[in-house]
């Protein structure tokens, strides 16, 4: 393998583990925000359509921020988006996933409660607010999060919801979410394989059809692999949850749906496919253990630097910064622990 497509598979690794590193961030805003609370999936939506905001270039390029009312309980608008201390934008966020809350909403509507917020709602709730309306009336925009979601992150802060198939749900959006990351894994990896192949294209070493023969079976293979990582080590999460529920063990619980249950799980995939490969032959000890320091630097780096991107975040922008600043600095951390397992990686080599 290639530098370059080593480096890309890091790359890969560590944002998929970021993805839900910032969810398990937003759950806990959201609790502090409104504690054990059953109505917490609703706040956990609000955090995420900000954060969205706040991310956008547009916005970043136009100075405009966005912060939850300062109220839980704001009947008009939960996001706010402010240029130059002025308001541009209103937002009323819903995460409704049965007609009865969905009929409760419209008879919102009709009396303009929203009429000066822009209705975002998940694609669940999207879905069936569409149906009701028929396309006449409001319009209501996807926050492109699922209902599924938001109800794994308030399960996995040990927040008890009324709801008979948690279990199921989560493993349905650990389906969900496994599909992104082979979205992820296969554009980063088609972008490095374009680039190499087309090196070897301009120097007729392979032909036009080899060319889009080989980029197709890179992305292909990696997207695969980044879906299966994501879904194993999402499942070994939610598997420590339940084994946790069983006994008992709330505090127990909330670590294994914690940042820290995120980081062990993927570690232990990583850690489980090197094993595999040395079972096989396919590496020898020397390259174990330096798999393995890499994978420890890693998983150390990320929840390093998670916990400081979060804390740093808070400080510098109170309010608006706590899971974007886990996220960010979780992804230079993992990357750079990675960095430091290499280097001790070479001791074996």
């Amino acid at each position: 393998m290639t530098n370059s497509k080593k480096k890309s598979d890091k790359r890969k690794d560590v944002i998929c583990i970021s993805k839900e590193t910032y969810l398990d961030y937003v759950g806990v805003e959201a609790k502090k925000r409104v504690g054990e609370n059953i109505q917490i999936k609703g706040t956990i939506h609000e955090i995420v359509i900000r954060d969205s905001k706040n991310i956008s270039l547009e916005n970043i390029s136009k100075g405009k921020i966005s912060s939850l009312t300062k109220s839980t309980t704001a009947k008009s608008a939960d996001i706010v988006t402010l240029k130059n201390g002025k308001v541009v934008e209103r937002i009323q966020a819903k995460d409704l996933v049965n007609s009865s809350s969905i009929s409760d909403l419209n008879k919102k509507i009709k009396t303009k409660q929203y009429q000066n917020a822009k209705l975002v709602g998940t694609d669940e709730t999207v879905e069936l607010y569409n149906k009701s309306v028929k396309g006449v009336g409001k319009k209501m925009t996807s926050s492109k999060i699922s209902s599924k979601t938001t109800t794994r992150i308030a399960d996995n802060v040990g927040v008890k919801l009324p709801n008979k198939d948690i279990f199921i749900n989560n493993l349905k959006d650990i389906h969900g979410q496994s599909k992104q990351s082979a979205i992820v894994g296969g554009s980063l990896t088609g972008i490095v394989s374009v680039v190499l192949n087309g090196k070897r294209l301009a120097k007729s070493e392979i032909c036009g059809a080899e060319f889009a023969t080989e980029v197709v079976k890179d992305v292909v293979v990696s997207g695969s692999s980044a879906a299966i990582k994501t879904g194993v080590a999402l499942t070994i999460k939610e598997g420590g949850k339940q084994i946790a529920k069983r006994v008992g063990k709330e505090s127990l619980k909330k670590i294994a749906g914690s940042n820290v249950g995120t980081a062990v799980a993927f570690g232990i995939v990583d850690q489980g496919l090197h094993t595999i490969k040395l079972i096989n032959g396919d590496i020898d000890g020397s390259e174990y253990l330096g798999k393995t320091a890499e994978n420890v630097g890693g998983t150390s780096g990320a929840l390093g630097g998670a916990y400081g991107g979060a804390a740093l975040g808070t400080a510098i922008f109170p309010g608006v910064g706590t899971a974007i600043g886990a996220v960010v600095f979780g992804i230079a951390g993992g990357l750079g622990g990675s960095s430091i397992g290499s280097w001790v990686k070479s001791w074996f080599d």
